[in-house]
């Protein structure tokens, strides 16, 4: 028996709290992230801000994505884009700790990044695989049932389990950090989705749906401000996201074993094999070894605007937790359709009264967030990658990568080799003819006698009806012009009283 205890969550918070709190140690929250970024690895902040590596090493970023309404200042050093408030962390995770006694929603990846950018491209490293799974199913004993499926085998246990408030953070810690080449990155963005999908199951979660998300993803900073309620009073009266020790780190291997499906495993493990070197890959294609070494051009798909328009009626399939999802994907398909950005802006904002339905109400903020997706390194984007993000699905064109002349003229010339006489262009015989001639045969008749006579449906009859030769009056109409033709002078009201017609039908013959 499970117990379920969606209604009311901050009782939800502290049943789980102490249930966990049996069972596992809670993990201080500069604890918790140095076992991430030990000491060492990341730049200090004076060789960061010179914007020049110290041996070789990196630094490290958190982003604040969005503060509490009213919070202006902040002693955590942020950089401010438009819409968008972010603090940066070196060596010693300083911004980290005052994070955890200041109102806002902080977040972070466990990830490390070269220079002032957090785009993917400037990942330097993945320190874990981090999994979000809302509305977790409890066991009788208070604790997520996710963790006895973990220990039964079924899934991989986490190494840290995280309460944010309402759901959890599965985090899986790497043994050895991983390079995030662009390989990399695929392969182990392919590893979090099957994941995803293992772990985020009916047994695991009252949410139907799973939110898949990418590996750059960030989360609730442990420590910070849970979200449950306002944070108001003195920081240390606040339910602040919690984090247990569950397990142990992991390498990539072990992650990949204990994927259940062997044709997903052996799918996942192909990718985390080494590629062609760089220099073997240039001379074997030289034209793509020019076009992202120097021009640095990504591979795109010319997108109509028809498609753009498309997503926008797609707004009622967005889930609660897939809201924000669904606005990210409307910028990426505004830039491969070439809608400029104010207009893309616009049916944002447009559109959030009907999201907002959903769920917690939404804001312009998340507008602003999901533009930053308005950019031509999402040009690649690719339908299966949106279809995941959002849990939408979306059809895929069965043209086996040919454009769509390509494709019309190869299926045009097979039909040719299978039919070189032409016949099936004559398709199923219309019903056309015979309904002409019958009504031609019987002009007295009407459409259901027709249809009754000749064994088709009143629907085809009146399909080629209107094909008819209009100066072929029907009894209605015979007897309506014979009456006006005796009576040129008489109203609409008149006839239709004399010939016992309705007045819009005799207008209707008047005007002919």
């Amino acid at each position: 028996m499970m117990v379920d205890l969606r209604d009311g969550a901050v009782q939800r918070y502290d049943a789980t709290c102490e249930a966990m709190d049996g069972g596992w140690q809670r993990v201080d929250p500069f604890d918790f992230y140095a076992s991430m970024f030990p000491q060492g690895t990341l730049d200090s902040e004076a060789a960061w801000a010179s914007r020049s590596g110290q041996d070789g090493r990196v630094h490290g970023r958190a982003i604040m994505l969005r503060l509490n309404a009213g919070v202006e200042a902040t002693s955590v050093r942020v950089r401010t884009d438009p819409g968008v408030r972010r603090a940066f962390v070196c060596d010693g995770l300083d911004g980290l700790l005052a994070s955890s006694v200041e109102a806002g929603v902080f977040v972070m990846a466990p990830i490390s990044y070269w220079g002032a950018s957090r785009e993917l491209r400037f990942a330097h490293s993945l320190r874990a695989l981090a999994i979000d799974l809302d509305e977790p199913v409890l066991d009788t004993q208070g604790r997520p049932a996710l963790l006895a499926m973990a220990q039964q085998g079924r899934i991989p246990v986490p190494t840290f389990t995280v309460l944010s408030g309402t759901g959890l953070h599965l985090y899986y810690v790497f043994d050895e950090p991983l390079d995030m080449r662009p390989a990399t990155r695929r392969a182990a963005q392919a590893l979090k989705h099957a994941l995803v999908e293992q772990t985020w199951t009916p047994e695991t979660s009252h949410r139907p749906a799973a939110q898949f998300e990418g590996i750059d993803q960030a989360f609730r900073v442990v420590g910070s401000h849970a979200n449950l309620d306002d944070a108001q009073g003195d920081p240390g009266e606040w339910r602040t996201v919690t984090a247990w020790r569950t397990g142990t780190t992991l390498g990539v291997q072990a992650l990949v074993d204990a994927i259940a499906d062997p044709k997903r495993r052996e799918d996942v493990a192909r990718l985390f094999k080494p590629r062609m070197p760089w220099h073997e890959a240039a001379a074997k294609y030289p034209d793509w070894a020019e076009r992202v070494s120097l021009h640095g051009e990504p591979k795109a798909w010319p997108a109509r605007r028809s498609l753009y328009e498309w997503w926008k009626r797609q707004a009622g399939k967005a889930s609660e937790g897939h809201r924000y999802h669904y606005l990210m994907a409307l910028a990426i398909y505004g830039i491969k359709c070439a809608v400029p950005r104010p207009q893309v802006r616009g049916d944002m904002i447009e559109l959030l009264p009907q999201l907002s339905a959903k769920g917690a109400p939404m804001g312009q903020v998340d507008v602003d967030d999901a533009l930053q997706a308005y950019d031509p390194r999402y040009l690649a984007y690719g339908r299966q990658a949106i279809q995941e993000l959002t849990g939408i699905r979306i059809e895929a064109r069965k043209r086996n990568g040919r454009s769509r002349a390509e494709h019309l003229a190869w299926a045009r010339s097979i039909q040719a080799a299978k039919d070189p006489e032409g016949t099936w262009r004559g398709g199923k015989p219309s019903k056309q003819k015979e309904v002409t001639a019958w009504v031609q045969a019987h002009p007295d008749a009407t459409q259901a006698q027709c249809a009754k006579a000749l064994g088709v449906s009143p629907s085809t009859v009146h399909k080629y009806w209107k094909h008819q030769d209009r100066d072929r009056p029907s009894p209605k109409a015979r007897l309506v012009r014979d009456y006006i033709r005796r009576h040129p002078e008489a109203t609409a009201a008149q006839v239709a009283q004399a010939t016992g017609v309705s007045r819009p039908t005799a207008y209707k013959y008047m005007k002919d």
